[in-house]
C-alpha cells in the first residue's frame, strides 16, 4: 500500500519587513498506513510551521509555500 502522505520539498517562508524568511527548508517525507511519525527539535526550529504548512492554515499574506503536498485517501 502506498504512502497516505508525501510531502517533497516543502519550503515554508514568513514574511518580516517585505523579505521573506524561510522557517521550513526543503523538507520531504512520506507517511505509511499504519505508521506513527514524531517531528523533534530545538524551540522555533520550525516543527510547527511545518504542521501549519501541512493542514494549510499559514496566513497567505505573509506566507510562501513552496513544494508538493499529496494526501491519498484508502479505497473502499
Amino acid at each position: 500500500m502506498g504512502a497516505v502522505l508525501e510531502v517533497r520539498n516543502l519550503t515554508t517562508s514568513f514574511r518580516i519587513d517585505n523579505n521573506y524568511y524561510a522557517a521550513v527548508d526543503n523538507v520531504s517525507l512520506d507517511i505509511y498506513p499504519n505508521e506513527t511519525i514524531a517531528i523533534v527539535g530545538e524551540s522555533g526550529c520550525g516543527k510547527s510551521a511545518l504542521a501549519l504548512a501541512l493542514m494549510k492554515l499559514h496566513d497567505p499574506l505573509h506566507t510562501r509555500i513552496s513544494g508538493d503536498i499529496f494526501f491519498f485517501m484508502k479505497k473502499k
